[in-house]
């Protein structure tokens, strides 16, 4: 709970990746001062570019990070600084030359007093640059008091003039715009006197310097809105749609263009057809629909839809940064390499019966921005009767079936989804140091399985069934009445969550264990209920939870379930065990397993 994660790159530039075969020279040293590392990056691999005068100069690249403080890395270990090398994982290095030098703090050079951490001034506009209806609201957000005004850029029709915006907060007020394309002039004057605390101040690129300098200076922000609308209660889409139709079944409109000017209360209507995309899919942040108006897109009922993303290079997906959005009924598939098939950063929203499929990267994730605080993380959003499968990035170690990860706030619900043959994990629910907790997820009547490769058996990732945690952050996360076999890992893991929670769930058959729950020191607070777990290749790991041990849970050891009296669960209760010749589908609202794991008692999941 001491402890501080400060990460720092020298550069992230693609030409200054580290190659195989490379050497490389770090100095790491400590005085008076702080720690030093330093690192050079030889002139020739230097970018040259043109600033903002015209003159040709190198890069400024990050010769030295100094952390200043030597009690700074005596916050978990009071007597000891540890020293050594470390690597990703799936990296080698060699490492050679290895010189350590000794000196004395007395007749190093006086400590230096520790700079102001210069901290960017962020000013963002966090509204729609599509809008339905003339009354638009206008919410903007920056991390520094300052005066804000709004104006259209070539008239002299001032919205807003020396409005006084908080650090932190966000100011809305709605104004009257046209049914044109109307450029937005707003300017942000920050307050000088302003400082997040004594030991940071506000800053901003120079774009003469290139680096980030002490700065209050007024900012500008150019931002177009365009207004339109269709005065009817179904938008119609097509793949051949075209963006001045009139959104009818005669005169459908493309995919864009309706979500752009979709109203509260109206249903976009996809056609059938394939759908060849060829950029993201962008439901923009306030692009939302209302409490008891949501906004729908959907398949026509009836109809197979497809959103193909294989004509995309780099970017891709579906993108659902508004909220109070209902999306169902349709498949999505082909995103390219690092590219999620679906990611949620709004909120309220309903994800149901979608299939994603053979994607970059995971096929539906709930995440937000690093960048912003856990109140704008995405939160409350559920996802029901979807299917996430044979998602699989070139690196082979981040696409899941599902997430909820990084930078997700609270009660998002997965719900009766499947996921199967992705490269990495079924689900994964992992907090890091950097950002901190993210929120409670809950997932029921769902199932995971033959993760870690996919469905023609190419491939080895991670393959765990749910993996629902990370870093030793605790969050309570919930899993009720789920299912998890055959996964090339673990069927459950905490992944270093010490709080996790989980009822009546069947696990069976997977590659190492089907059940670990650990955290990384400290005091756990685990609660398991109505476990049946058998057949896993190691023991369930639940090493120091002697509480979990109870009549009701049945753990495995490696071939039998047995509870705390000893009593062996007999698996020919089941209807059936065959895994391989699993058939399970959605049917309904309720995931059908069509007899596999299908019993009677008190134990275990009844899907």
């Amino acid at each position: 709970e001491n402890g501080t994660s400060i990460g720092h790159a020298f550069s992230y530039d693609k030409e200054h990746l580290v190659k195989t075969g490379d050497t490389y020279k770090i100095t790491v040293s400590k005085d008076n001062t702080g720690y030093h590392c330093f690192y050079v990056i030889p002139e020739k691999d230097r970018e040259q570019i043109t600033n903002e005068d015209g003159d040709l100069v190198l890069k400024d690249y990050p010769q030295e990070f100094t952390l200043y403080g030597v009690d700074k890395l005596l916050q978990i270990d009071k007597e000891h600084v540890y020293v050594g090398f470390a690597v990703a994982r799936r990296c080698h290095i060699t490492v050679s030359d290895v010189n350590l030098t000794i000196t004395d703090p007395k007749t190093d050079p006086p400590a230096q007093k520790e700079p102001k951490t210069l901290v960017p001034i962020t000013a963002k506009v966090n509204s729609p640059e599509h809008y339905y209806t003339n009354d638009y609201p206008l919410n903007f957000k920056t991390n520094c008091d300052g005066k804000l005004t709004v104006k259209l850029s070539a008239s002299d029709t001032v919205f807003i003039k020396d409005q006084s915006i908080k650090a932190n907060e966000t100011f809305c007020q709605n104004i009257e715009l046209p049914k044109e394309v109307n450029n937005l002039y707003i300017s942000f004057k920050p307050d000088e006197s302003f400082s997040p605390s004594e030991d940071k101040t506000m800053a901003q690129y120079n774009t003469k310097t290139l680096k980030y300098e002490e700065s209050y200076k007024e900012m500008a922000i150019y931002h177009t809105v365009e207004v339109r609308g269709y005065n009817q209660d179904t938008i119609y889409v097509s793949p051949t749609g075209f963006a001045f139709n009139k959104g009818t079944k005669e005169s459908p409109l493309d995919l864009v263009s309706a979500i752009n000017y979709c109203a509260p209360g109206q249903t976009i209507l996809m056609t059938e057809g394939t759908y060849n995309i060829s950029s993201k899919v962008l439901i923009e942040r306030g692009n939302n629909g209302l409490e008891q108006s949501k906004k729908t897109l959907q398949a026509e009922p009836g109809k197979k839809v497809i959103i193909n993303f294989s004509k995309t290079a780099t970017s891709g997906g579906i993108s659902v940064a508004g909220s109070y959005w209902v999306l169902k009924d349709f498949e999505l598939c082909n995103t390219p390499d690092n590219v999620k098939g679906m990611q949620i950063s709004g909120s309220y929203n309903r994800i149901e019966n979608i299939v994603a499929h053979n994607c970059g990267d995971t096929g539906i994730q709930i995440s937000g921005s690093s960048l912003e605080t856990f109140e704008d993380w995405p939160h409350d959003n559920l996802v029901l009767c979807c299917i996430s499968h044979d998602n699989c990035d070139s690196a082979q170690n981040n696409a899941d079936g599902f997430g909820a990860k990084l930078t997700c706030a609270d009660n998002n619900v997965f719900d009766s989804c499947i996921a199967y043959s992705n490269i990495d994990d079924g689900w994964d629910l992992y907090s890091k140091a950097e950002t901190g907790a993210i929120g409670r997820v809950l997932i029921k009547n769902c199932v995971s399985y033959a993760n870690g490769c996919l469905s023609d058996g190419s491939g080895k990732g991670d393959g765990n069934g749910f993996k629902l945690g990370g870093d030793g952050i605790a969050v309570a996360h919930v899993i009720e009445n789920s299912i998890s076999f055959g996964n090339t890992e673990n069927g459950l893991t905490s992944n270093s969550n010490p709080a996790l929670i989980v009822r009546s769930c069947t696990l069976f058959g997977n590659g190492k264990c089907n059940l670990t729950l650990y955290g990384k020191g400290g005091q756990t607070s685990f609660e398991v209920s109505n476990l049946l777990s058998f057949s896993g290749k190691e023991s369930d790991n639940i090493s120091g939870q002697a509480t979990l041990l109870t009549e009701n849970n049945f753990f495995s050891d490696g071939k039998n379930a047995v509870n705390s009296y000893g009593t062996i669960f007999k698996p020919d209760i089941f209807t059936s065990t065959n895994t391989k010749e699993a058939n399970i589908t959605i049917e309904n609202g309720k995931i059908n397993m069509h007899g596999l794991f299908e019993q009677t008692t008190g134990f275990g999941a009844k899907l």
